[in-house]
């Protein structure tokens, strides 16, 4: 069940086996496994919900309502690189181009040997890559879809005796229309909010859209739940507050947001420290 935060008229508290901050590539993919297996399941999604149909291709329109802080999340430096940030159920799967490859052996490798990860091997996820990869239909772009640049460096590539290949995507009957940045208005792209979020609805997880975590409840040094607010689409509060209670809290929330909510709850506010 798909439940919008921006809808709710009263207070929600949830028992669930397990809460699921964050409904991107990480999020999404965990809670419809999860559910699959037969746990009690709530994911919450700060964004809003939206499909398709809500797609204009405008960047002046698609920017605010699809991206953290309307798309200007950037790395400091000269020069500023701009960096993607999905803020809507599905997550930056939503807005990116569709680019889907695994985890490169070497950095697997290393994170084995620095860390002690036997488990992640190549060799040991390469069935879970396989998997997911089926669902989303992950396959080198089509040369139609490619567009004139992308033929010409091609080209120049071939010229100096470089090897290339199209990119892998997850997508199919891609038109190859350009508008992956401002979310996918044919539904080609086959995102988080296409795929694995109503698969996990369809398992039973309960996901909330508009809902904005404040704190992640602790105790006796484990994380036992979390709580915050709803919104609306604008970001401004409804008035109406949520708490879920599990004994797993999974935060999925992006390699750039999840520090930001640890470092906001070892800080006790509900405002971001950074």
């Amino acid at each position: 069940m798909i439940i919008h935060g921006n809808e709710v008229t009263t207070n929600i508290s949830e028992e669930s086996d397990v809460c699921v901050v964050g409904s991107g590539a990480g999020g999404a993919v965990v809670a419809k496994e999860l559910a699959e297996a037969g746990f009690s399941v709530t994911l919450l999604e700060e964004g809003g919900d939206f499909t398709p149909d809500d797609f204009t291709g405008r960047p002046t329109e698609m920017f605010p309502l699809l991206y953290r802080d309307g798309g200007v999340t950037f790395a400091i430096g000269w020069p500023l690189i701009l960096i993607p940030v999905g803020r809507c159920l599905g997550g930056t799967t939503v807005v990116n181009s569709g680019t889907c490859f695994r985890t490169p052996d070497h950095v697997l490798r290393k994170w084995n040997r620095e860390f002690s990860l036997a488990s992640i091997s190549p060799e040991a996820l390469a069935p879970f890559f396989e998997r997911v990869e089926g669902i989303l239909n992950v396959a080198p772009a089509k040369t139609e879809v490619l567009g004139r640049n992308n033929l010409v460096f091609k080209r120049g590539a071939d010229s100096l005796g470089y090897r290339g290949r199209p990119l892998s995507r997850n997508v199919k009957d891609c038109e190859g229309c350009g508008t992956c940045a401002t979310g996918c208005m044919t539904g080609a792209k086959l995102d988080m909010r296409m795929t694995y979020v109503p698969m996990a609805a369809e398992q039973g997880a309960r996901i909330f859209s508009h809902a904005v975590v404040d704190k992640i409840q602790i105790s006796n040094h484990r994380a036992r739940g979390v709580s915050g607010k709803f919104i609306a689409n604008g970001g401004r509060r409804t008035g109406h507050t949520f708490e879920v209670h599990a004994p797993i809290v999974i935060l999925a929330a992006g390699a750039l947001h999840t520090p930001v909510l640890l470092l906001r709850n070892r800080a006790g506010s509900s405002r971001s420290p950074i």
